[in-house]
């Protein structure tokens, strides 16, 4: 009898050496579904991930109302301080009328800020707001990064689960022809109880795989807001070339990384606390003006008046060491978000450049000799050279490439991701 080919057999090696590029083909189907399912696209790229975390995430939304809160204070630094408006009636209950009669005075007492605290209040308050956004912003970026190392994730699961489908197919081949030939009296009854329970365990396998796949899925539904959304991730499955180095990436640190900018923007915001501080330091006088009236004889008089509070103890003291304590704690800060930001980036490189190593020397290692392997173990168990272990021992070590060299790839693009939140190159558009 001529040797029989199983069908498709170098399915799984061509498929773990194209690094899988396309979607998984999901089947879901559930008995109701809310508006958000409805409206929820069955598959999604990274932008569109990315889109739907700031439109539908309520955390993301929440952070926003902190910057309607640090307005409303830019509202209340400008405004001016209420005048009050004094009444006093005076008459005489017992003895001589020394008064003449009844005398009413009414008066108007309007603060003075002369020392221009308003304009000092509302550019602090001003900068608040920017250091808000800066705040706001770096929230959302690490949620952004967050959804990207779960859609990561996500490609990757989809990959395992068609590597694992594709070599489950595989198996069912082997089955089916190793069933045969036992039919035939080739081969022995053991050999099919082998690959019969050989194809159990893939199927088991694949089975926990797409449990796996699906709660990947739902950790991201849960990140952008979306319940009950299973979506299916679009995009290459490959890691990038060759980026910029470690200089024009701190580079770019320097000047987008949210950590860098918020903590500039406080000791922005602290600096100009001191001038408050400072400006608050001189009292307010109060103007006063009214008028008299006098009952027996009849008359008006008109009155003018200032007040003015004596800084003799109270010269705002504690307020500028406050504004000084909190202006040195800030620029602190900086200086040490700075040298963090700086160790975090030089790691994340490092650890990105190990990965891609790793990854390099797999493929040239393992998977460029899968193909060879997978044809000598079966040409060797056709002619009796190999037993029904020795080819599943084969299959089983392509079965398992696949997988493994989806998790190098998968740490090489996850490890990219880090680069880029520690380069401060994460969804450089969103203004918060």
């Amino acid at each position: 009898m001529s040797p029989v080919r199983a069908p498709g057999a170098p399915q799984i090696v061509a498929l773990a050496l194209a690094l899988i590029a396309g979607p998984h083909q999901q089947a879901l189907t559930q008995e109701s579904q809310s508006v958000h399912q409805v409206a929820s696209p069955e598959r999604v790229t990274l932008g569109e991930v990315l889109k739907l975390l700031r439109e539908h995430s309520p955390r993301i939304s929440a952070d926003r109302a902190d910057i309607d809160i640090a307005e409303a204070d830019v509202v209340k630094a400008g405004l001016l301080p209420n005048p009050s408006i004094n009444y006093t009636r005076t008459g005489t209950v017992h003895g001589v009328d020394t008064i003449g009669g009844t005398q009413h005075l009414a008066s108007v007492d309007i603060p003075l800020l002369i020392a221009g605290q308003r304009s000092v209040r509302r550019r602090a308050a001003e900068l608040q707001v920017v250091a808000t956004r800066s705040l706001v912003r770096a929230r959302y970026v690490d949620a952004a990064v967050d959804a990207r190392h779960f859609f990561i994730t996500l490609l990757a699961d989809q990959a395992r689960v068609r590597l694992l489908e594709a070599a489950l197919a595989d198996l069912e081949n082997v089955e089916r022809i190793v069933a045969g030939r036992a039919q035939a009296g080739v081969k022995s009854q053991y050999d099919v109880e082998r690959i019969r329970v050989e194809v159990a365990t893939g199927r088991n396998r694949l089975a926990e795989s797409q449990v796996t796949r699906d709660d990947t899925a739902g950790q991201l539904a849960k990140l952008v807001g979306m319940p009950g959304w299973l979506p299916v991730a679009e995009g290459e499955f490959r890691p990038r070339g060759a980026g910029p180095g470690m200089v024009e990436l701190w580079q770019q640190a320097e000047k987008s990384l949210p950590a860098i900018v918020a903590a500039e923007k406080k000791d922005e915001v602290a600096r100009a606390e001191i001038e408050v501080a400072s400006r608050e330091r001189w009292p307010t006088p109060v103007f006063s003006v009214g008028g008299l009236d006098t009952t027996d004889p009849h008359g008006v008089g008109v009155l003018f008046g200032i007040s003015l509070p004596i800084p003799l103890f109270d010269r705002g003291q504690g307020g500028m060491a406050r504004a000084r304590a909190e202006a040195i704690s800030a620029s602190r800060n900086r200086e040490a978000v700075l040298a963090e930001s700086h160790v975090e980036l030089e790691k994340a490189v490092h650890l990105r450049n190990l990965h891609r190593t790793a990854l390099e020397s797999f493929e040239r290692d393992v998977m460029a000799r899968l193909s060879t392997l997978r044809q000598m173990a079966e040409e060797a168990y056709r002619n009796g050279q190999g037993g029904i272990v020795e080819f599943l021992d084969a299959l089983r070590v392509i079965t398992e490439a696949g997988p493994n060299h989806a998790d190098l790839v998968e740490k090489v693009l996850q490890a990219e991701v880090d680069v880029d939140a520690a380069a401060g190159i994460i969804d450089l558009d969103y203004n918060p």
